[in-house]
């Protein structure tokens, strides 16, 4: 896996060194696409989103040579894992399903089992961008992503720990993590709290209630 989302920006080259492209507004893009999938974004949302304000031609200038960032790191090719595929309307970042975290936090959450929402758990390290300095107008865009994986992420934890068994279990661990970085980013998450008070419960601790929401008492 070289891109990574949740939890900040991270991109990796095929030899693990950083990727760095040369504007915050490409990393952004990037960022963007891969969050697009195989479908891509249309050339003119992408203009009037990242380039407001500015004429059209501006605004597209722009973007190619934010592509042109992106393509000196990704170039299309037929035997490249990662690269950026693109015609006059729409532009995608094509790669495999692993090359990406949220890609792979998706998979493994349609697979279901117990090993694969273990293994997602411990892909979500924090909100998709998180600690990145987005302008205005880009954090209403990216914001409606951000939501929707918060929710996929209380979602997973309140399935991992109904599920929950063996004490000690890597299970166990992913979604006791999990649920603490959860509640690092809002301590109102209340699938976290819950999680917590399962694990707890079912390690023989006590549990007791903490205003509105649960807390774990550990004797």
């Amino acid at each position: 896996m070289r891109i990574r989302l949740l939890g900040g920006l991270d991109i990796t080259s095929p030899e693990g060194s950083p990727i760095r492209f040369t504007t915050r507004k490409s990393s952004l893009l990037f960022a963007a696409l891969i969050l697009a999938g195989r479908r891509g974004l249309r050339r003119e949302l992408l203009s009037e989103v990242f380039w407001p304000g500015r004429g059209d031609a501006q605004a597209r200038n722009s973007l190619r040579q934010a592509l042109a960032d992106i393509r000196r790191w990704f170039p299309t090719s037929n035997d490249a894992a990662i690269y950026v595929e693109g015609d006059q309307e729409t532009v995608a970042v094509i790669g495999g399903p692993d090359e990406a975290d949220i890609w792979l936090f998706e998979r493994r959450l349609a697979d279901g089992g117990a090993a694969d929402l273990a293994f997602a758990a411990d892909l979500y390290r924090g909100d998709i961008l998180a600690g990145e300095a987005i302008p205005d107008r880009l954090g209403e865009w990216f914001a409606p992503y951000q939501s929707r994986y918060q929710q996929k992420a209380q979602q997973l934890v309140e399935r991992l720990s109904l599920a929950l068994s063996d004490v000690g279990s890597a299970d166990e661990a992913a979604c006791e993590g999990l649920a603490e970085r959860l509640l690092a980013s809002d301590q109102t998450a209340e699938a976290a709290h819950r999680a917590l008070m399962r694990i707890h419960a079912n390690r023989g601790h006590e549990t007791r209630p903490c205003g509105s929401l649960s807390c774990v008492g550990r004797p």
